[in-house]
């Protein structure tokens, strides 16, 4: 063997070698130290701590992406209801396997689930079941857990660790929120108020996405009917500015409509304001996530709504 083709071999398994490494590094940093992951692991363990200790009476359990963690006041829904209620929400970026599955794991027989999310968060389960983030939350939560076996190219990397030396290199917060920001009951909330303008687009969703999210719905709705609980649906409330609320109102509304005609297995619930709303004091850092009074507000309104649809046959 010349001395060159052993220099090469020797060259291609320190590459090997180096790929595995990162690789590692990445997966552990990605699912145990990473800010993000681990401010959610702790809100989803909090939560289960509390859950443990519920009652057998019927719960409410809302879940979904930020703008349920950030936007259901589970105690002020039950002050107006007397039905017990947990806020199981997590991110749009762990993607609806996450909080759904999370939520049926803390289900009982007779519970109600009320999934709230933008009905595009459906679409995009059929092509992706598990992202990344969701890979990550599943990993650092249980890595035996049925979620981590469907894990395929959305593993974990190293670019998180990256990221992060970026950011302290930059001087920044490694992540936004602080496990102080979690209320128990499953609210999360946040001191943080930047500027920002409503939606200025109209909201449109085309036949096909409507389909995908339709047989996205139908499945969530056949794992709840097994489990012994009820499925309802929410479009969330988005902060919209004042030249499209209008529209964007009615818009929303025959889209509930025309959503809740392909899938009768599901309850759909109407949004206070129809999901659309132009009072910036309600919201806190983003489009869908609500300052602690609106999250209160926003669930009262809700409420009525919610126990109709529930007492409803």
């Amino acid at each position: 063997m010349s001395s060159s083709t052993s220099t090469s071999k020797k060259w291609l398994l320190f590459y090997l070698a180096a790929l595995v490494l990162t690789a590692g590094v990445g997966l552990i940093y990605a699912t145990r130290f990473e800010p993000e992951t681990q401010f959610w692991t702790k809100i989803f363990q909090q939560r289960r701590v509390e859950m443990a200790k519920r009652s057998n009476t019927p719960h409410v359990l809302f879940t979904g992406d930020s703008a349920c963690a950030f936007g259901i006041d589970p105690k002020a829904f039950t002050q107006e209801s007397g039905i017990p209620s947990f806020n199981l929400g997590g991110t749009r970026q762990m993607g609806t396997e996450i909080f759904m599955e999370e939520a049926l794991g803390q289900a009982r027989k007779g519970d109600t689930i009320v999934l709230i999310c933008n009905p595009m968060l459906l679409v995009e389960a059929e092509s992706t079941p598990l992202t990344k983030a969701g890979a990550q939350m599943a990993f650092a939560l249980s890595g035996e857990s049925d979620l981590s076996e469907k894990i395929t190219a959305s593993r974990p990397g190293f670019n998180h660790l990256i990221t992060h030396g970026a950011k302290l290199g930059l001087r920044r917060p490694a992540f936004a929120y602080q496990i102080e920001n979690y209320q128990p009951g499953g609210l999360v909330t946040t001191a943080e108020r930047p500027e920002q303008s409503g939606q200025s687009d109209a909201f449109e969703m085309s036949q096909s996405d409507l389909i995908t999210a339709s047989h996205s719905l139908s499945y969530w709705a056949k794992r709840c009917e097994v489990a012994g609980a009820a499925l309802a649906y929410l479009m969330p409330l988005e902060f919209t500015s004042q030249e499209v609320v209008a529209k964007n109102r009615e818009f929303k509304d025959a889209f509930r409509l025309d959503f809740a005609a392909k899938v009768s297995s599901v309850k759909f619930l109407k949004s206070p304001q129809q999901g659309c709303s132009s009072d910036s004091s309600l919201f806190a850092d983003t489009l869908f996530h609500l300052t602690a009074e609106g999250a209160a507000t926003f669930t009262r309104e809700l409420t009525p709504e919610v126990v109709r649809t529930i007492q409803s046959p």
